[in-house]
């Protein structure tokens, strides 16, 4: 059975979220097949493309600025 027209349905208080860590998109273009070395290379140590491209990023970034 429906409930008649107009009758509001009794809204649940909304759950407080946590709050979302501060992130941007940083984006790059590679060729099709620097690509498929870095997800052959991910799936080697089982993970995931992301992950290995901004571990490796990271690691090399501190590298560089550990020598300055």
């Amino acid at each position: 059975m429906s409930k008649p027209k107009g009758e509001k349905k009794s809204k649940e208080p909304k759950k407080e979220k946590a709050p979302k860590p501060d992130r941007c998109v940083f984006a790059f273009r590679l060729p099709i097949a620097d690509r498929d070395t870095i997800h052959k290379a991910a799936d080697s140590k089982q993970m995931s493309a992301t992950k290995f491209v901004v571990d490796a990023i990271l690691e090399a970034s501190r590298k560089v600025l550990d020598r300055t």
